[in-house]
């Protein structure tokens, strides 16, 4: 019988060490599975990046093709500050047109329909040119449209600055003068004129851009009174609160001038462009 001596427990141990390592060699690594983990997920993080890069060039594409592809039609009634309105638009990339009857629809994608006037005045231009069946086609199959400030007014159907004569009568509602003449000890001029806060009523998109109660630039001494509430975009206040905007649709008409309020005007104007392009 031959004796073989017991192995000592230091043995043990390297032969321990020595499987182990042999057993490391034939076997994928935990930490190897880590890295690889790390890698596979720096690979996907990288393929999000591009992703993302490609998604904001294709933005960016889109938007510059619909800038080349987009024909802004600026209704012209003689009315005032008709150029300040197309100097803004043209600033943010977009080509501009004059309507100045209705064959100038069939060429445009965007109608603008901007100034300063009295309501009367406003829409005995608009039947002389022959302008208001076009309008009231164009808006009832709602395409993109911008009413600032008299082009706001005559969506609703009568104004007391003009009794008896009819606005487009597209919303409910009548234009009525400022009754408030005092605020605070203060008297308050009309016209309303110069600098006032807007509150954004609801999350349209085209507000997007803007703080909650943006400043824009004001002229006016009548507004209207909107009966349907749901398309109120922004409201203000001038010794009495007051319908400053509507939205609804395509559709976006302003009481202020988005021309004259800088960069939050600038960027209303950008949106409803975007979003409707």
């Amino acid at each position: 019988m031959t004796f073989e001596p017991k192995p000592s427990l230091t043995q043990d141990l390297q032969q321990s060490e020595d499987e182990l390592i042999v057993a490391k060699s034939s076997t994928p690594s935990l930490n190897a599975g880590i890295l690889d983990e790390n890698e596979l997920g720096g690979r996907t993080a990288g393929r999000s990046v591009d992703k993302a890069t490609q998604d904001l060039q294709q933005s960016e594409d889109e938007l510059i093709v619909a800038k080349r592809t987009s024909l802004i039609g600026i209704i012209d009634y003689a009315g005032g500050n008709l150029q300040s309105v197309r100097r803004s638009i043209e600033f943010l990339g977009y080509n501009c047109v004059w309507v100045h009857g209705p064959e100038d629809f069939k060429k445009i994608t965007h109608l603008v329909f901007p100034g300063q006037g009295t309501f009367g005045d406003t829409m005995k231009q608009l039947r002389a040119k022959n302008l208001e069946p076009s309008i009231l086609e164009w808006v009832a199959e709602d395409k993109p449209f911008l009413g600032i400030c008299i082009g706001y007014q005559v969506l609703f159907e009568s104004s007391t600055e003009s009794p008896g004569i009819n606005g487009l009568g597209i919303f409910k509602g009548q234009v009525r003068k400022f009754k408030v003449t005092q605020e605070h000890g203060e008297t308050l001029k009309i016209p309303h004129m110069g600098w006032n806060t807007a509150t954004i009523q609801n999350n349209h998109n085209y507000a997007k851009e803007l703080p909650n109660e943006p400043y824009f630039y004001f002229v006016h001494s009548y507004f209207p009174e909107v009966v349907d509430r749901s398309i109120i975009f922004a409201t203000s206040h001038y010794g009495e609160p007051f319908d400053a905007a509507v939205a609804k649709g395509h559709l976006l008409a302003t009481q202020f001038h988005p021309e004259k309020s800088q960069d939050n005007g600038l960027n209303l104007i950008k949106s409803f462009f975007e979003i409707n392009s």
